[in-house]
């Protein structure tokens, strides 16, 4: 009969911290969406379809919404 090797212990901590740590991150910028994002989600913040620049991180989308701002709403 074959022995089964217990798993170490540390061995479950870290993707249970990884999990911890991501909600983290996605609980702080859902609460501070208002506070973070440079502009509001739902009026248009420059001209459409332009490229990730420093004013718009993640570009605009074809109607001129910020998508760094949605993404953080």
């Amino acid at each position: 009969m074959k022995k089964i090797k217990p798993e170490p212990a540390g061995f479950y901590r870290l993707p249970i911290r990884a999990g911890i740590f991501l909600l983290g991150v996605i609980l702080f910028l859902a609460i501070f969406a208002p506070f973070l994002a440079p502009f509001s989600p739902l009026e248009p913040a420059g001209k459409s379809l332009e490229p990730p620049s420093l004013t718009h991180p993640f570009g605009t989308d074809d109607v001129g919404h910020d998508l760094f701002s949605q993404f953080l709403y």
